[in-house]
């Protein structure tokens, strides 16, 4: 800042005696945060602005008086008058000063003096405003040696002054006797610091300092977070910050537990030309591990983790995700995820204009006790590719896809289909649906498609479509798995076939377009015929990628409705249905959607209770309204083809407001025991906030099982942001117990002052026992 001013004062004084700009030799550096070490540009011309020039030849003083405005080299100086001295080599700025440096730095004061070598200065009654609107003010400041600036009596903050009443203390501020800047370490230091609110002081200490806000990177204490829970104790996160290069660092934290001892954390993070990776190691050696519930003997637990991201060149990259824990809870229970499971995988993708490949291997590492390990599949690897032909091909769009998936399960994993728990200890075709079978399990199909968009001079859109596609597999799959006979379920052993599906079908639109003085509405009656043979092996086919099927509006019109490429849609169908929309000019738009699927000749693949089973499929509809920029409205729902009875209701809202914002979804779903759904799901979950004033909110949701009966989670908060300085503190309570992990209502109290940073409490409770 003095440094800036010298540059300023320099080329004044040579203006001004010589009548003609020349440049100032040497620009030193801002003192200010925010602006790096310059030196001014040697070609740089000036310009002087006053009311009045004066050159008093006896004491040789050269005075610039009356709205002073000096622009130099990317600064400006304003000030009610401007002297320099030649006999002592000082230079005076008086009267309303303000410097403003390209660096967006303000720097407010009543008077200024400095040498004219630049390195030394004294400043009364200086205020600093940065470009993020931090604001330093000193009752004087005075640099020494060229790189060193000391506040005397200084205050920091990063809260904007009240603009109705200036002189009302900010939110917060730190005060200190002296605060001391090292350009050249790139440090503030504090001493004899207080922290005030609203004017009141807080806390105090006798010397602290921090990184000054040019530092993005730099060695040192982070800010500390508390946690507490029944198994726990009380404990203090305590992380330290090393930065050994602009590229790689690390940190390391340490964390006091009351009733477990110490676990510690250890981050690494390397970024290199082509990308970034990092890894994070944890472990813990447990005092009281008979503190959990249930009771558990282990007492070292530990994770190691690690994410990488590289771009090969503008088409291909590549990565990793790695997660290995110890056992299933340690990172839940340590409060590190909220995950129920991790994926692990390595993966290579590539893009082009018209086409898309992936290939990965993945394995999936469950962070919960519901399911065994073993029940999950390992994926090695599965691939992926996608290839649209530029050239058409008989005026269509012709495009290929193609797929391979391997992978193989230790243990055969299973759904209950009835209320009854008998799938636990008989597992049947009458109890149980075989969710993953036990063995090994290898893929390759690929699929050609090609459809040409017809338009005919009245407006009706025909699109022919033709697909063909052929499936390898080869499988060793065990006959007994996990107390079951899996003979009864498909064909077991070592199978190595083929099959195959072709396609072809036709779609029919003929969209109306009423056009009116506030809007236009279309009316759009759809048709599709689909013609091909029954879906071939069957019994020989593991049911790995194609389980979930939710037959609403989004594929009603789908040539094929299975989700994955193990089941094939088979047999011939007819979809029809009526698309609406409505659209004003004033933004408000309404659309919707109804529809039935018609099963016409061959097997029908679907199961009982997916609303696809029978000859007339449910009918399917939905609503989408965008009432305003605030408020949106969607619902899904399927009725029953013979008695219109409620099969499936998904009904989702958000509004946001200037006081008022949330969301409401609601969920109603027949059971389907074939898929793994013997019961009813029916569930409400809400989120809200709400603006009490301009910085006051209140904000919680909830979520509740219905057809249980039984609360999922719920919380409640109230929160204060002034955009300078944030506090919120939130009840929140969990109803699921999972292994050592317990359901438990917590008290997260968060504090946030800007520039600073943001520190988090934790406090448990009522952990359930």
């Amino acid at each position: 800042m003095l440094g800036a001013l010298g540059g300023i004062a320099a080329g004044l004084i040579f203006c001004v005696a010589l009548a003609a700009p020349v440049a100032a030799q040497n620009l030193l550096p801002s003192t200010l945060p925010g602006n790096p070490r310059l030196v001014t540009d040697p070609n740089a011309q000036m310009l002087v602005e006053a009311d009045q020039m004066v050159y008093d030849y006896d004491n040789e003083v050269v005075t610039a008086k009356g709205n002073v405005q000096i622009y130099y080299d990317g600064r400006t100086l304003e000030a009610d008058e401007v002297s320099y001295a030649q006999r002592t080599r000082k230079l005076t700025a008086s009267g309303g000063v303000k410097i403003t440096e390209p660096a967006g730095n303000v720097i407010y004061a009543e008077n200024m003096t400095l040498t004219d070598d630049f390195r030394d200065g004294f400043v009364r009654s200086l205020t600093v405003v940065t470009p993020d609107k931090a604001y330093f003010t000193a009752a004087s400041a005075e640099r020494q040696e060229g790189n060193i600036t000391i506040f005397n009596k200084g205050t920091y903050t990063a809260c904007e002054p009240c603009k109705e009443h200036p002189e009302k203390p900010p939110t917060w501020r730190i005060r200190a006797s002296r605060i001391v800047h090292d350009q050249q370490e790139k440090v503030v230091y504090y001493e004899k610091a207080r922290f005030e609110f609203f004017g009141i002081p807080i806390a105090a200490v006798p010397y602290f300092s921090h990184a000054d806000p040019t530092v993005k990177r730099k060695s040192g204490f982070l800010l500390p977070s508390l946690i507490s829970s029944d198994q726990l104790g009380f404990g203090a996160e305590i992380p330290y910050f090393f930065n050994l290069a602009p590229n790689y660092d690390v940190t390391l934290t340490a964390v006091p537990l009351e009733k477990q001892g110490l676990l510690g954390k250890l981050q690494w993070r390397h970024r290199v030309a082509n990308g970034s990776y990092n890894i994070t190691v944890t472990g813990i050696d447990q005092t009281n591990p008979l503190l959990f519930a249930p009771a558990t003997i282990r007492k070292a637990r530990g994770s190691l983790e690690s994410q990488g991201r590289f771009v090969i060149n503008k088409m291909w990259s590549w990565g990793w995700d790695l997660t290995l824990v110890s056992d299933e809870t340690y990172l839940r229970t340590y409060k590190m995820t909220e995950d129920t499971e991790r994926k692990s995988q390595i993966y290579l993708t590539g893009l082009g204009e018209r086409s898309y490949f992936n290939a990965s291997a993945k394995y999936y590492k469950l962070l919960t006790t519901t399911t065994l390990q073993q029940q999950q599949a390992i994926v090695h690897p599965v691939v992926d590719y996608n290839y649209v032909f530029a050239d058409p091909v008989f005026g269509g769009q012709l495009r290929m896809n193609a797929n391979m998936l391997s992978l193989s399960r230790e243990t055969a994993a299973f759904d209950p289909i009835t209320t009854s728990k008998l799938c636990n200890t008989t597992k049947t075709t009458a109890n149980c649906r075989l969710q993953g079978a036990a063995g090994q399990y290898n893929r390759f199909l690929t699929q050609v498609e090609w459809e040409k968009r017809i338009t005919t001079a009245n407006g009706q859109v025909i699109t022919p479509y033709l697909s063909a596609r052929g499936d390898l597999y080869s499988l060793d799959i065990d006959s007994t798995s996990n107390g079951a006979n899996i003979a009864s379920y498909m064909m077991t052993g070592q199978n190595t076939f083929g099959r195959g599906m072709a396609t072809a079908a036709v779609e029919w639109r003929w969209p109306f377009i009423v056009s009116d003085d506030w809007g236009f509405q279309i009316f759009e009656p759809i048709a599709q015929l689909i013609l091909r043979p029954n879906e071939a092996r069957l019994a020989y086919v593991p049911n790995e990628d194609a389980q979930s099927i939710v037959f609403d509006d989004t594929i009603l019109f789908d040539y094929d409705k299975f989700s994955g490429y193990d089941r094939i849609e088979g047999g011939s169908r007819a979809n029809v249905g009526l698309k609406y929309t409505l659209q004003t000019k004033s933004g408000k738009r309404i659309r919707g959607v109804f529809g039935q699927s018609f099963h016409l000749a061959g097997v029908n693949p679907f199961p009982i209770g997916s609303g696809l089973e029978t000859d007339r499929s449910d009918y399917v509809a939905a609503g989408y309204l965008d009432l305003t920029q605030k408020l949106t409205i969607a619902s899904r729902f399927r009725l029953d083809e013979k008695d219109f009875d409620l099969q499936r209701l998904d009904l989702g809202a958000t509004y946001t407001g200037k006081f008022i914002s949330g969301s409401l979804t609601y969920s109603n779903i027949a059971p389907v025991p074939l898929i793994g759904y013997p019961l009813r799901r029916e569930e409400i979950q809400t989120k809200g906030k709400l603006q009490l004033t301009d910085r006051w909110s209140t904000f919680g949701g909830i979520r509740y099982d219905l057809d249980g009966q039984q609360w999922v989670s719920n919380s409640l908060g109230l929160g204060y942001d002034d955009g300078c300085f944030a506090i919120a503190l939130t009840y929140e309570r969990q109803y699921v117990r999972d292994g050592d992990v317990a359901p438990d209502e917590t008290i997260y109290l968060k504090v946030r002052l800007r520039t600073l940073g943001e520190q988090q409490v934790n406090q448990s409770i009522a952990d359930t026992k």
